[in-house]
């Protein structure tokens, strides 16, 4: 038995059926046009891999020289002292809204804002922001004299998460205007 010879023929196969690959068939601007997009999402993957790093590295130096932030450790009572000053307006009648900034021991700079009540035996909020470390919850609780109140540390957020403590914070130029500047100075109590 021989084997059978296959015969081939060569032939052309229909172009119409078949995709033409990206970029073949485009003229040369049209291939020019795509370079920014492709050079965005370049830059877009190099950016998002740069934070990726700079945070992992924020963290590395964070916990290695965790030691040597000033400052009390989370949980603590805080014994604040210092002095805020800033401006004020009187809301509905019976509240101040204060904002302001000032140095406080044993934390450093810190933004205060929040509301007080001027009714005697009325209370108030307030909050000390110290950037970069957090913010500290304070309940302003009673008078004790003419622009002197009482004030219960009730927490803090980030580094004073948890804190407590309390103090007097004595208002050391009174409200006198509808809107005005106030210093206010805070001390520790035992």
């Amino acid at each position: 038995m021989t084997p059978r010879k296959s015969e081939h023929r060569p032939g052309f196969e229909s172009l119409e059926s078949m995709e033409l690959l990206s970029g073949v068939g485009m003229t040369a601007s049209q291939e020019l046009a795509q370079v920014p997009a492709a050079e965005h999402r370049i830059e877009m993957v190099q950016r998002h891999e740069l934070a990726q790093e700079r945070a992992a590295l924020r963290h590395q130096v964070r916990s290695h020289y965790s030691h040597l932030v000033s400052g009390p450790a989370p949980g603590s009572i805080l014994n604040l002292s210092g002095t805020v000053s800033g401006t004020y307006r009187v809301v509905g009648g019976t509240s101040a809204a204060f904002n302001g900034h000032g140095a406080v021991t044993p934390i450093g700079n810190a933004r205060l804002s929040g509301k007080v009540s001027a009714v005697p035996g009325g209370g108030g909020q307030l909050v000390l922001t110290f950037p970069g470390r957090g913010k500290v919850f304070v309940s302003v609780t009673g008078q004790t004299a003419q622009n002197a109140f009482t004030y219960q540390i009730t927490g803090g957020v980030k580094d004073f998460a948890g804190d407590t403590g309390k103090g007097l914070a004595v208002l050391e130029s009174p409200i006198a205007s509808l809107r005005g500047h106030f210093v206010l100075a805070l001390q520790p109590v035992a």
